[in-house]
């Protein structure tokens, strides 16, 4: 999945003004974030807000991953709760990771004038990799098969861009969830090649422009993806392969892009940058983001056929939860300073403890209440009576035992690969 979610989050929450991924693709931690950067001054937010910033992030993605949590049956009450709305946790980190890792390539682009690409992918692997070479070890450990996890995790660096895991078999679905990594990582080695071809444009003195330019190419890009998505829908393909497909499931990662350039080219867009959002929008879109995740749907709703054949127009509840979530997250940086009950919500330390873990949990969520707990059952019988607390305390356990024994220590290996 996610991934979400933030590469290099020591440069995202400065650069961005503001990381993310993951796991999803696509999620860096905020211990990172928090690190000083010049491009602070360059967006003019002093370090306090900046923290804010980083906490906010952690704690969104902190709600992302419940419904992704309850949606997998991880207990009872979550389930009950989030039971149908999986995806839509899913869809959030694609948000941020869009939004994150674009902020990033653009600032290096305006302050090299080029990208690195062997340290931007370097940075890439050390912060999806790791983590996920563990997790499928350890699956196969438990009984996963292991041509699978060798399909899994080649679909997650497939440079060809044509492998999408689509797991039906049950040996399988240990590793179902690592298809949103497999999207995630074929858009970062999509996104920067685009950026770089721009490079001159953004750079020189029509670089206003050119990002006015940049912007319409991302929102006609999207705009394309739900055209070729929608004649997927007509053509019959399986609803699972237009979810988790990497050419039909794009939504959340350019939105999520478009919001970056908004931000980072404000003179390009003045009518942008003179908006001021007043924190009871912000509560407005908060509460919406909150509705969608709770009554959108489960995704065979969403892609399934209608009897005459039309388009089925439950279809579009995904391209608007992730422009709810877009809207969002740009309002959110833009009334930072207003200290807004959304902002510290948010920014709750226990929130953003959890939004650190949000990559970790999504990893290990599934094999720690299927496999790992069918273990821990049959040597220990009488833990059945308190089957939700044992799984919480699985999934947490291995989910800070992956952050921070495998995760931490290749994020500060990444800072070597500083552009």
């Amino acid at each position: 999945m996610l991934t979400a979610q933030g590469d290099r989050q020591a440069s995202i929450a400065t650069e961005a003004a503001s990381g993310a991924a993951s796991g999803l693709a696509s999620h860096s931690s905020a211990a990172s974030l928090r690190r000083k950067d010049d491009s602070r001054a360059s967006l003019g937010q002093s370090p306090k807000s900046s923290d804010k910033k980083i906490l906010f992030l952690d704690g969104l993605r902190a709600l992302a991953i419940l419904p992704v949590l309850g949606f997998h049956q991880v207990s009872n009450s979550l389930h009950s709760f989030f039971g149908s709305s999986g995806w839509v946790g899913v869809e959030t980190f694609f948000v941020i990771s869009g939004f994150l890792i674009t902020k990033l390539l653009l600032s290096e682009l305006g302050k090299a004038g080029t990208l690195n690409l062997k340290y931007f992918w370097a940075r890439r692997l050390l912060r999806i990799a790791p983590a996920l070479l563990v997790f499928l070890g350890v699956a196969c450990a438990f009984g996963a098969g292991l041509s699978y996890a060798l399909v899994a995790a080649f679909s997650c660096f497939d440079i060809l861009l044509v492998t999408h895991f689509i797991p039906i078999n049950p040996d399988a679905m240990p590793f179902a969830h690592t298809w949103t990594l497999g999207i995630e990582e074929k858009f970062y080695l999509i996104l920067p090649l685009v950026l770089l071809a721009w490079r001159s444009r953004l750079t020189g003195p029509q670089q206003n422009q050119e990002a006015r330019n940049l912007f319409v190419l991302l929102v006609s890009a999207f705009l394309c993806m739900i055209a070729y998505r929608s004649i997927h829908y007509l053509c019959f393909a399986s609803s699972v392969r237009l979810f988790a497909g990497f050419d039909t499931h794009l939504d959340g990662l350019l939105l999520g892009a478009v919001g970056a350039v908004l931000l980072q080219y404000k003179d390009a867009f003045p009518r942008f940058t003179k908006l001021s959002v007043h924190w009871i929008v912000v509560a407005l879109l908060f509460a919406c983001f909150v509705y969608s995740t709770l009554k959108i749907g489960h995704p065979e709703r969403i892609f399934s056929r209608n009897p005459n054949g039309i388009l089925n127009w439950w279809m579009l509840k995904l391209p608007l939860h992730s422009l709810v979530t877009t809207l969002l997250l740009v309002s959110l940086f833009k009334c930072s300073n207003q200290n807004s009950p959304v902002h510290w919500l948010l920014s709750n330390p226990l929130m953003a403890f959890f939004g650190r873990l949000s990559y970790s949990l999504y990893l290990w969520h599934g094999i720690a209440t299927l496999q790992i707990y069918e273990s821990l059952i049959n040597w220990q019988p009488q833990l059945t009576e308190h089957v939700d607390l044992v799984k919480y305390a699985l999934c947490l356990g291995l989910a800070c035992a992956s952050y921070f024994l495998v995760e931490k220590p290749f994020l500060r290996l990444k800072e070597k690969f500083k552009p």
